[in-house]
């Protein structure tokens, strides 16, 4: 993989560059409401950065800080995951930088890199690379472990690492920071977009402690049906096939992957253009996971068990109004406490979804509602794609410049050692 690099980069380890340090076993006795966020895997997005803004964040008690010390983070440490706890979620070997001053716990698990001389090695060029192909396609390699992936002290420090000049590394560093900001303003916009949708919800139907407009309260149950039985169709039938990866939290879905029905017939869940998908593992369902099927090969999909397929009846309830139901706050916050299993595997009880109660207006301030939502909805998509392809030209930028194209008309001096 290195046999077209600019023939005065070096090859170093990471050992050689880096020391490492991992992360304290936190006790989840110890969480509280208001603390020093914990730095988890959950808080290093496929993206590279980290993310604070997930409800799944935890917290450390001020008062007990002394304890921890060895494990503050400080502005601009890279640190790394090093678990999945599915090989669906995508976020081993990702990296991220802390990028505030302030006080933040390594939590197990989550590695820090420490760059032993910062006049050989950039920062966010280790950010830059190790978020890679070259780096993210070696760490899934080197994984083991089954339903939870686990990456190894060892396995990171041995690998080989691309080591331009430090002027190159940060010329590399200058072109992806600025491409990195195009997808940051796109992502902000849609983030803005997306928010006018409650806004829109609370506006014209308000919340079920003040009932301002008298509306009916209705339960889940009375006009969904969840779980509804699974579609029989012929084998030879495309179907599209949908993982918890191919849904965002933004209820964006990725319908790429089309399937025999002989294929997943068994040990899949089935549903039908719009039901609505609900997520109910954490940290997916905390994370607000959940999506309107729409645009399904054969009007039918299948996909993982973890969700669940809400179908609303017709002259009941409308999917978009059922969407901005589950994607609540209100619904969020009161599920997290009705969830059940073992840590890394909680789950949502059914009776909660089934029970939940809320506001329920007619079918034309329904359709209203659905109206205006769906305008939004055009306007995000339109921004989602111009997000997909700033991405998809950061990628390339990454390709190029880990061989050296975007310094090569650039003269450096290089110093022989």
């Amino acid at each position: 993989m290195f046999e077209n690099i600019p023939k005065h980069w070096k090859k170093k380890k990471i050992k050689e560059l880096c020391d490492f340090q991992n992360g304290y076993a936190f006790n989840s006795n110890d969480y509280v409401n208001d603390g020093f966020p914990i730095i988890r895997m959950s808080n290093i997005s496929v993206n590279g950065e980290l993310n604070l803004n997930t409800n799944n964040t935890k917290f450390f008690p001020k008062e007990n800080i002394d304890k921890v010390k060895q494990y503050f983070l400080k502005e601009n440490d890279v640190i790394i995951a090093m678990t999945d706890m599915s090989k669906e979620m995508g976020i081993i070997g990702k990296t991220a930088i802390i990028d505030k001053s302030d006080i933040y716990l390594l939590n197990q698990r989550v590695g820090k890199f420490i760059i032993k001389d910062n006049k050989v090695l950039n920062y966010k060029y280790l950010h830059a690379y190790t978020n890679s192909p070259l780096f993210i396609n070696y760490a899934r390699q080197q994984c083991s472990g089954g339903v939870q992936l686990n990456l190894s002290t060892k396995a990171i420090m041995e690998h080989q690492l691309l080591l331009p000049t430090l002027e190159e590394q940060q010329e590399i560093v200058d072109v992806l920071d600025a491409a990195s900001e195009i997808i940051r303003l796109r992502t902000a916009c849609i983030e803005s977009a997306q928010s006018l949708i409650p806004a829109l919800f609370q506006e014209m139907f308000g919340d079920i402690n003040n009932n301002i407009h008298s509306l009916p309260i209705s339960e889940i149950k009375s006009c969904v049906e969840i779980n509804p039985t699974k579609i029989i169709m012929n084998d030879n039938d495309d179907v599209t096939f949908l993982g918890m990866k191919d849904v965002t939290e933004n209820g964006q879905m990725d319908l790429s992957t089309i399937k025999k029905y002989e294929e997943v017939k068994k040990g899949f869940t089935s549903f039908k253009n719009d039901d609505v998908l609900l997520a109910k593992i954490t940290p997916c369902f905390e994370n607000g996971k959940a999506a309107i099927a729409k645009n399904l090969v054969n009007n039918t999909g299948f996909g993982s068990t973890e969700f669940y397929v809400l179908r609303p009846e017709q002259n009941k309830i409308l999917p978009e109004y059922l969407y901005s139901i589950v994607k609540s706050s209100r619904f969020l916050e009161i599920g997290k406490s009705n969830m059940k299993g073992a840590a890394g595997q909680k789950r949502l009880i059914k009776d909660f979804v089934s029970n939940y109660k809320f506001l329920l207006p007619d079918m034309p301030q329904q359709e209203l509602f659905a109206t205006k939502a769906q305008e939004i909805e055009a306007y995000i998509k339109i921004q989602q794609a111009e997000l997909e392809n700033a991405k998809t030209m950061f990628q390339s930028l990454l390709h190029y410049a880990f061989m050296g194209k975007l310094t090569e008309n650039i003269t450096f001096e290089v110093k022989n050692e």
